[in-house]
This record gives C-alpha cells, sequence and structure tokens, in this order.
C-alpha cells in the first residue's frame, strides 16, 4: 500500500484473502481493515483517483438485500476476491468470488440494521471500502409459515408463499418426513432432496427459521428418549436454518429452542420458538407411534391417545414438554420483552380439545404451566402457531377478549383431505366432533365458493401467514393506539381458506384475560369423557362376539363320540 504503510502489511491482507474460505473472515471490525490497508474515495492512501473507483464497491439496497457491485476486471493473475458487508459496524455477510465470475452479489442485510458498509478486497491491491448507507427503517409486514411437507411429493403451494412476499418463513415442524426411526444420514438425505425449494424460499425472505416436529425429529412421536435427538438438531439447525458454528442453540442444554426479534421500537415482532420434541418426557401411556412393525403405527397411537383420555388416564400426569433449562429461558423471553407482537411457535398443538392428535393437551402440568407463564407475563400482542395435525384451525376461548389464541396451519403437499378417503372421512368427523376449543372465522369463502363447512377448520392443503397492519403515527412519530394481525391460512393458489382479525395494543389486563381464558377452557379429558360408555360397550361387544366365535368354532370341531361295540353282541 501506498502513504508510507509497510508492504509487509500489504501482504498479510492479500494472504488472509487467499486464505478466505478457512479463516475467520468477518472476524475483525472495521477499524482494524483500515488499519490493514482499507481505502476509500475519502481516504485514497495516496492512489490515483481511477484506481479507488475500479475498486469502491457500490452499493444498492432493494428491500431487505443489498446488490455489491465492483466496477473492476477479474483475470487469473488480478481479481476481486471477495466483498462482504458490515450492519452498523458488525460483519454480516460475505461472498467469494473466482477469476472467471462477475464482481456482483446479493448479501442479507439483517432486519434492525440501521447503516451498512461495503468491502472489497482485490488479490494485488487490497481492501476498498464504500460509504456508509443508511437503512431506512423497514417494518416487518408478513410472516408465513407452515408444516408437513413430503419430500417425495411436489409442492407448488411455493409460489403461492413467495406472491405475497414475506419478511419471514417459520417452519412448525415436518419439514420433510424420513423412514421411520430414520439414521441421521437419511435425515440429511430427505433435507438434501427439498433443497432446491428451501434455497428459493431462503432468498426471498429475511428470516427463515422455525423448530422440528416428531418426523423430522426422526421418529414419529418421539422425545426425549430418542436416541438420535442431538444428531437431529444439528441437522435441522445445518440443514434448515443454516445456524454458524458457534450458535448456542447448536449446544444449549434442551434442544435448539430460540428467538429472533424483528424490527425497531415501537413496532418490535419477537418470534420465540419453542423445541417440544429434545426434553420432552413419555405419554401417560407411551406412544405406539414409533414401532415399525405394526402395520398402521399413526393410527394404533390415535387409538390408544383416544382411549386413554375417554378413562382419564393421564389427567394427574406430570410428564414435562421443554425441560428446566428451556422453562427457564422462556420465562426470562417473555418477561423481559419489550416487543409489539410475540409469535409463539409449538410443533404441536396447545389449547386442542381433541385426544386424537398429539397435543399439550396431553401433558396436562406442562399446558397449565405455559398458561399461567402467559397469563402472569401478559406479552403484547401474543399469538401461538402450530402444526402436525394435517389441517389449518383457529383455537380459542369465546370469553378471551380480542378471538383466537392459537393459529395452526399444516400440510403444504400431504393434508389430511389432500389424501381423500378414508384419511379424509376420519380427519372431518374427529374436526366436527372435537370442536369446542375452534373459533369461527371471518367468513373467507373456501375455493369452491362456499363458506368452510368446518368453522374455523380447512383440511385442504395449506399455508398460514400473519400480516400486521401497524397503527398509524401521530405528528412525532409514536404509535397511535390500534392496528391488528390480520391471521390466514390460504390454499395452494393463495386463495384464503380462513381468516381472523386479532387487535393489537390491548394492554397488560386484557393480555391476562386471553390467557386466563385459556386457562379455563375445557380439556382433551373434558372432551373424551362422553365416550367412556360407548368404548366399553364397544369392548363388551367385541369380547361378546369374540366369546361366541370362539364357541361356534370349538362345536364345529368338536369330534363326534365314539360308539362302543355291544360285547353281547
Amino acid at each position: 500500500r501506498g502513504g508510507g504503510v509497510p508492504a509487509l502489511v500489504a501482504r498479510r491482507c492479500r494472504d488472509r484473502a487467499n486464505h478466505l474460505h478457512t479463516t475467520a473472515f468477518m472476524g475483525l471490525p472495521t477499524k482494524e481493515w483500515k488499519a490493514r490497508g482499507a481505502f476509500s474515495e475519502v481516504d485514497s492512501g495516496g492512489n490515483p483517483e481511477a484506481k479507488v473507483r475500479k475498486h469502491v464497491p457500490v452499493v444498492t439496497v432493494e428491500g431487505s438485500k443489498a446488490k455489491i457491485a465492483v466496477n473492476h476486471g477479474m483475470a487469473p493473475d488480478h481479481w476481486i476476491q471477495a466483498v462482504w458487508i458490515e450492519a452498523d459496524g458488525k460483519p454480516v455477510a460475505e461472498h467469494v468470488f473466482a477469476p472467471t465470475d462477475m464482481p456482483e452479489v446479493e448479501l442479507d442485510i439483517p432486519t434492525d440494521a440501521t447503516e451498512i458498509t461495503a468491502f472489497s478486497m482485490c488479490n494485488l491491491h487490497d481492501v476498498y471500502t464504500s460509504p456508509a448507507t443508511p437503512i431506512g427503517a423497514r417494518d416487518v409486514r408478513l410472516i408465513a409459515f407452515g408444516s408437513c411437507r413430503k419430500q417425495s411429493l411436489p409442492a407448488p403451494i411455493w409460489d403461492a408463499v413467495l406472491s405475497l412476499r414475506p419478511d419471514a418463513w417459520l417452519w412448525t415442524g415436518d419439514a420433510v418426513y424420513p423412514r421411520g426411526n430414520a439414521s441421521p444420514e437419511e435425515l440429511r438425505g430427505a433435507y438434501r432432496k427439498v433443497a432446491a425449494d428451501d434455497s428459493r424460499v431462503r432468498s426471498a425472505v429475511r428470516v427463515y427459521d422455525g423448530v422440528y416436529d416428531d418426523h423430522d425429529f426422526g421418529l414419529n412421536d418421539a422425545g426425549s428418549a430418542f436416541v438420535g435427538r442431538e444428531a437431529s438438531r444439528q441437522a435441522f439447525l445445518d440443514e434448515i436454518v443454516r445456524a454458524p458454528a458457534g450458535s448456542v442453540r447448536r449446544t444449549q442444554p434442551g434442544g435448539l429452542y430460540g428467538s429472533r426479534t424483528l424490527g425497531r421500537p415501537p413496532r418490535q415482532v419477537k418470534l420465540i420458538m419453542l423445541d417440544t420434541r429434545f426434553s420432552r418426557d413419555d405419554h401417560a401411556i407411551p406412544s405406539v407411534g414409533g414401532l415399525s412393525w405394526l402395520p398402521k403405527p399413526g393410527y394404533a397411537a390415535a387409538a390408544v391417545r383416544l382411549a386413554s383420555a375417554a378413562f382419564g388416564i393421564g389427567s394427574a400426569h406430570d410428564g414435562d414438554v421443554l425441560g428446566s433449562e428451556q422453562w427457564s429461558w422462556l420465562r426470562t423471553e417473555l418477561t423481559n420483552s419489550s416487543a409489539a407482537v410475540h409469535i409463539i411457535v409449538s410443533s404441536i398443538q396447545v389449547l386442542t380439545t381433541s385426544p386424537v392428535v398429539e397435543s399439550w393437551g396431553h401433558f396436562p402440568a406442562s399446558r397449565r404451566r405455559l398458561l399461567e407463564l402467559l397469563r402472569e407475563a401478559r406479552p403484547a400482542g401474543a399469538l401461538l402457531v402450530s402444526g402436525d395435525v394435517h389441517y389449518a384451525e383457529m383455537l380459542g376461548a369465546a370469553a378471551a377478549p380480542a378471538g383466537i389464541l392459537e393459529f395452526t396451519s399444516s400440510g403444504l403437499n400431504r393434508s389430511c383431505g389432500s389424501k381423500g378417503g378414508l384419511p379424509r372421512l376420519l380427519c372431518q368427523i374427529f374436526l366436527r366432533i372435537w370442536h369446542a376449543h375452534r373459533q369461527p372465522h371471518d367468513g373467507v369463502s373456501g375455493p369452491a365458493g362456499a363458506a368452510t363447512p368446518l368453522g374455523g377448520a380447512s383440511v385442504e392443503l395449506n399455508f398460514g401467514s400473519i400480516g400486521i397492519d401497524w397503527p398509524a403515527t401521530d405528528g412525532q412519530g409514536l404509535d397511535r393506539s390500534g392496528g391488528s394481525l390480520i391471521i390466514q391460512a390460504h390454499g395452494v393458489d393463495g386463495t384464503p381458506l380462513l381468516r381472523h382479525q386479532l387487535p393489537l395494543g390491548l394492554g397488560g389486563q386484557l393480555e391476562a384475560q386471553r390467557w386466563q381464558a385459556a386457562l379455563d377452557m375445557p380439556t382433551i379429558f373434558d372432551e373424551a369423557l362422553w365416550l367412556r360408555g360407548p368404548v366399553v360397550s364397544g369392548i363388551l361387544l367385541v369380547a361378546a362376539a369374540f366369546c361366541i366365535l370362539c364357541g361356534c368354532l370349538r362345536r364345529r370341531h368338536r369330534a363326534p363320540p365314539t360308539k362302543v361295540r355291544d360285547k353281547a353282541a
């Protein structure tokens, strides 16, 4: 470098560039890079103006992306080796070029960034920096989420998802379906089959995150006893979240739970993602859903859950869902939060009264603990979102102020309605029988033009969206009261299947009343009690039929008595 800096510094800078792919390249703050040879249009270091111009990166901000371009030729002996950006002085994204590439790339901008600075590195002429580019306030407008994607089936629903231009995509479980008790290699192989779809969506949103459920955890209905749980955590964080190697979510006790805060006060959105598998205890009657030798283990597990709830088995079960470390973390996340909206992701439903599906209802102590924590913490604009069940549903209590408390979207390319036949029939029967937890939607018509027949539920393929209609601001830029969450389930073509509007800015007292209403809702054991008589009658009828059948078979196969010949004859 010119300007009196020793050539050794420049050589070290170039050596660092040559080992970019194996070093902690972005770990140095801006001032250290300047000390190693960072030039700019303001600080040219004695270089000719033309030389500086062709090395300084040009920044164009488009939404959540920063386009970085360098007006520099590319040749095997002279090329731009890399560019990177810093947001508010912190390195956040980088890209390495080959001599055959064009020196242009799009990099992600963090949601809460206020300004970014771009850097370029030439293999001969060191490091150059752009002027700081201010980033205007970017409110979060739409969050999309979904679950249950079978990797062997097409997923045309992604076109509808991307047409909404969401700020974030959240997985609520079952991103893939490997075979039962899958090995880590099989699980990663399933992720690789849908990598193209994941990359397409990831590149279009600011945040691509979420949690696994049982199938992408590795085993149907599995919990803490699953031997492959650690490998499953790492696979999900690698293939879906793309978490850094040093992410705390990789090593913390209790699983991959985590949170993100998007936007800036007073319009912040907090995403709280719960791990309901890694530390979860067994059901009161351990699930048979993971037994591969059963012909239909999922149906068998549902039948066991139904029967156990009907007879109250598990109503006093103290099994845990989250584990002590995650409970402590969750209390901190809720209690100390100043966000205006809280989206709490649980892979399994919390408020359902259906005993057929896996849910927090089968862990009544944990369910009560979660709802009591929400009542106590009173998070603003809180909404539970869940997956797993292969249909969309809006859940809440009629007594709850301001509408629904939980929104389930499940079935991106695998819903109980898309299968047809017996699965569709059973799904509709169960939805009609257990509906005490369900809230009616706002009257949006279904794809055929008729109102959705199941009230706040739909069995069609679907994904969910949460639109945020922020309140207007006064003359000083402060939010007035008002605003709402626009909650919708969409079909394959984007058509709304369900819709609900949840007001924001309710205040602590009303927020506490919402979750008290959830605590007062009936449980799966309350709603299954009426089945006790029919189940007992059915068992007796089956037993009686079995006894009669055995008696008939015994009589039919009984050998006739042998006649004794009269000795006298």
